[in-house]
């Protein structure tokens, strides 16, 4: 049996991922997160459009914060939190590892020269992190509380993960 799930936290970084957001407040996914357990869910919407957060919170009993941005505190978003979602940006992806957290990476398809999804894929294929579409969010979160992830260790694991993002980027 998992472990509840007290603290999501919510990263869509520094663009406007408005379909992320959105979808990590649908009445299915908050549903899905009540029942897990969930009491307090962070939202970092970066450019995007802030949240109604009295509705969600009368609907669905979830304590909501957002913001826009955050440097230092950010981290301490990840720490406190029991799941993080977000973009696959490079620097989110190091911050769950790091954090050993569990994770689930959404692929921002709407990004030119998109290296997100080249990233996210990777780390679901080295079993670190889910990885999915907006589209597919429901089950990636369902599947990160179920499939046991590979734990990353910075000093064996950076080396390898700074290869991938060389090749990533030079090609």
């Amino acid at each position: 049996m998992t472990p509840p799930i007290t603290t999501v936290y919510v990263t869509v970084g520094s663009t406007k991922f408005d379909s992320l957001i959105g979808e990590m407040t649908s009445d299915d996914i908050l549903q899905f997160l009540k029942k897990k357990g969930c009491k307090h869910l962070i939202l970092q919407v970066g450019k995007g459009n802030k949240v109604d957060e009295a509705a969600i919170t009368a609907k669905h009993g979830i304590q909501v914060e957002q913001y826009d941005f955050k440097i230092e505190p950010k981290r301490m978003d990840i720490i406190n939190s029991d799941l993080v979602v977000g973009h696959a940006g490079a620097g989110t992806c190091l911050d769950i590892l790091t954090a050993r957290k569990l994770g689930v990476l959404v692929i921002n398809d709407q990004l030119m020269n998109n290296h997100q999804q080249e990233l996210a894929l990777h780390m679901k294929k080295e079993g670190y992190l889910q990885c999915c579409t907006v589209n597919e969010l429901k089950t990636a979160l369902e599947s990160v509380l179920v499939d046991k992830q590979n734990t990353y260790e910075p000093g064996k694991n950076m080396d390898k993960f700074v290869e991938f993002m060389d090749n990533l980027l030079v090609n």
